[in-house]
């Protein structure tokens, strides 16, 4: 699938939750700190068990 394309999905998906559920600026944004904050916990366990399995 064309990067244009996911990211107009994307973007698509992300003005139906809003309209949705009637999310703010301020609420889109703590839901980012709070989905990179995820992200990056399940890098490092999985950077764990990479290291681990490594050794």
């Amino acid at each position: 699938m064309n990067q244009d394309i996911r990211r107009q999905q994307a973007m698509t998906l992300i003005a139906m939750l809003c309209l949705t559920y009637h999310l703010t600026p301020a609420d889109l944004e703590e839901i980012a700190h709070q989905l990179a904050h995820f992200d990056a916990v399940c890098d490092y366990r999985t950077q764990g068990v990479n290291n681990v399995a490594n050794h």
